[in-house]
């Protein structure tokens, strides 16, 4: 599950428009906006061209994609000790 608000708030600070974004990615601005929502899973590749047309960083990356999960993994495994 990807963290749509900071997608969003990337864009706007970027001031992209989901068509412009989905262009570049070479994707149906429909399809960009269901997984930007959570409709559909964002594949590895896309997540990646998603984020150099957002200019995001490796840590960014991982946050925008990956830091719910990472964060629920890390809970669960604390309360096992």
């Amino acid at each position: 599950m990807v963290r749509s608000e900071l997608l969003k708030d990337r864009m706007k600070e970027l001031n992209l428009k989901q068509d412009y974004v989905a262009d570049k990615m070479k994707m149906a601005q429909s399809t960009l906006n269901l997984k930007i929502n959570n409709a559909r899973a964002f594949t590895i590749e896309e997540m990646f061209k998603l984020g150099n047309v957002l200019k995001l960083e490796d840590d960014q990356l991982r946050e925008y994609f990956f830091a719910t999960r990472l964060a629920k993994r890390k809970n669960s495994w604390e309360r096992k000790r």
